[in-house]
């Protein structure tokens, strides 16, 4: 008889099972104990089913878990609150809230967790009905809320709950401060953290992660080696941070210093190595993972769609032991995007379940593919609709250039919102209508970082640079923190290198944002404009990057403007590698503005 989880005839007594329920944390283990109940005629105890769920959870298993409920034949509050908490704790919102939704009789505890659900949803308004109809609120209730206000991005309300809070522990501040930071208050952050009466790991995380994901990566280093104790999820958010900007090496290094991992750790540097088109890498990687989950999977997936290369992101997907919404949205959005539309029709049209996700998924894929009507059918045919799906459709329509149809589109939303509005603002931008843009946008009551950015670089890039700093500005003074594509158009609007110089060290130094490839590029093309090519060039080998096509084809337009022939050929020696094409292109137009009493020392003799 196996050693491994067998529960003896011995072992059956009543207090026994419940012991071994508790103790188990596998999930092979959990379903021989279970087998031995069944065997064992104890089905029906309630009291013991109500355990065997909460283990199944806990073991990672809760469609198990799911099936022990539907089997019991009598349920008490237990049996549906640990259901509900199962899938709420797994990110299961939709089925939590689901099950909500029946529950006969409901208490407490019952009400706080579907006010944490539908927060993780976004139906804030029906949380707060929950909350609002609760005939007795402990603090777990108002922290439920604050964490619905704070997941769904309402910073005033969220202000204003905490405030009247009559009690608060270390979860209110670290909603709180959670809240904060997901709007980049980097200082407002600081400043809740500082008055905390006490931290915790979480308290410590937050901020951490909110340094890594303003790309204030120096200081989230700091803090992350201050703190008291080693978190998994700082780790985590600093793996993640240091990928995305590029940092692949660091990334690795804080990889290999972890005590453990746990697979969201692995799946950051699967998505690390991925988005960097390390894909070789990303794959290894992959393969060395025992245990994947269906996010391993997918990550990959996803790697492969973004670096273009269908046929192996077919070959990710063909190998999936099992599929959900995500991994089939990606792989539709990749068929859509090749062109490849019956691809994406059939996957559509064998999807098991479709959600707004799926739905919207096969609307772009029509879009993308320039069937309008088609995709204007798909939409009327959906059971429900959000801000996203029509989006998608009147983006198609203004890309296309059809802004009658945009306008009657975008006229037709059941709701207008800052989203909408700015994407009108987006479409007359694509479509060479800057003054009807800045008309809009003088009548918007709410802009976003968007709508600012798509002017402010729609007028730098169209010659109005005076405007698109004057814009810039007013975007700060409206409480709006610029990013590095507001950054972007502001360079590209600058018309003198002082000015330029103040905007590039403006970014690290009062916004805490790292410049990335644009902005360097965007000052080497100022300094060649203005003549300045020693110190353009001097940039260019000190940038914390390989300089790519676009910054030495920036250099080298710059010496054919000035006539630097000798840099010139210098700065053609390393385009060579990247384009030669280009590089004998441009090497041409030097050589043809040299005066022709000048000899072209590749011609003397």
């Amino acid at each position: 008889m196996s050693s491994i989880g067998v529960i003896q005839s011995r072992d059956l007594s009543f207090t026994s099972l419940a012991s071994q329920i508790r103790e188990c944390k596998r999930l092979d283990r959990a379903r021989q104990i279970h087998a031995r109940i069944l065997t064992n005629g104890l089905k029906s105890n309630v009291f013991l089913s109500n355990l065997v769920i909460q283990m199944y959870t806990r073991c990672g298993s809760v469609d198990d878990a799911w099936l022990v409920f539907q089997g019991l034949e009598q349920r008490n509050f237990f049996s549906w609150t640990h259901i509900i908490a199962a899938f709420a704790q797994t990110g299961d919102f939709e089925r939590a809230i689901s099950v909500f939704e029946t529950m006969p009789a409901k208490n407490t505890v019952s009400f706080n967790i579907a006010i944490a659900a539908f927060g993780q949803q976004g139906k804030v308004g029906r949380a707060e009905e929950i909350f609002v109809s609760m005939e007795f609120v402990t603090l777990v209730s108002l922290n439920s809320m604050l964490t619905a206000y704070a997941h769904s991005g309402y910073l005033s309300k969220a202000k204003l709950l905490f405030n009247s809070m009559p009690e608060k522990n270390v979860i209110s501040w670290n909603s709180m401060m959670h809240c904060v930071s997901e709007h980049g208050n980097l200082s407002e952050v600081k400043r809740i953290f500082n008055q905390m009466p006490a931290w915790s790991v979480i308290s410590w995380n937050i901020l951490v992660t909110a340094n890594a994901q303003r790309e204030n990566l120096e200081h989230a280093r700091t803090l992350y080696n201050q703190m008291p104790e080693w978190c998994l999820s700082s780790s985590n958010a600093l793996i993640t941070a240091l990928a995305e900007n590029s940092l692949l090496a660091q990334a690795t290094d804080l990889f290999n210093q972890m005590p453990w991992h746990d697979i969201v750790t692995k799946n950051a540097m699967i998505k690390a190595l991925a988005e960097n088109g390390c894909l070789v890498l990303a794959r290894k990687f992959f393969d060395s993972i025992p245990e994947r989950v269906l996010a391993s999977w997918t990550l990959l997936l996803q790697g492969y769609v973004e670096n273009f290369e269908l046929e192996d992101a077919k070959i990710v997907f063909d190998s999936m032991p099992k599929h959900d919404v995500v991994s089939q949205t990606v792989i539709l959005r990749a068929y859509a995007q090749e062109g490849y539309l019956e691809e994406s029709k059939v996957l559509f049209d064998t999807m098991e379940a479709r959600n707004l996700v799926s739905w919207t998924g096969i609307i772009q894929a029509y879009s993308l593919c320039g069937y309008l009507e088609e995709a204007k059918y798909m939409l009327d045919s959906m059971p429900e609709h959000d801000i996203v799906c029509w989006t998608v459709l009147f983006t198609a329509y203004a890309q296309k250039g059809h802004m009658q149809e945009f306008l009657t589109t975008v006229w037709n939303m059941p709701g207008h919102n800052v989203v909408s509005r700015t994407a009108t603002v987006v479409a007359f931008v694509q479509n060479g209508n800057l003054d009807r843009a800045m008309a809009l946008f003088d009548a918007m009551s709410e802009r976003n970082l968007v709508t600012w950015t798509t002017l402010i670089v729609a007028n730098a890039n169209g010659g109005n640079g005076g405007h698109a700093l004057e814009l810039f500005w007013a975007m700060i003074l409206d409480g709006i923190h610029p990013d590095e594509i507001a950054f972007t158009g502001a360079l590209i609007a600058c018309d003198h290198i002082d000015l330029g110089w103040s905007y590039f060290v403006s970014m690290s130094y009062d916004f805490g944002l790292r410049p990335r490839k644009e902005q360097f590029c965007c000052v080497l093309d100022l300094l060649g404009r203005m003549g300045h090519l020693d110190q353009a060039d001097d940039l260019i080998h000190s940038m914390p990057f390989e300089p790519d096509l676009m910054a030495w084809g920036a250099l080298m337009g710059a010496c054919r403007i000035h006539r630097d022939l000798d840099r010139g050929e210098r700065v053609a020696k390393e385009l060579l590698d990247l384009d030669p094409g280009t590089a004998h292109v441009l090497l041409a137009q030097i050589y043809a503005t040299k005066p022709k009493n000048s000899k072209n020392p590749r011609c003397s003799k």
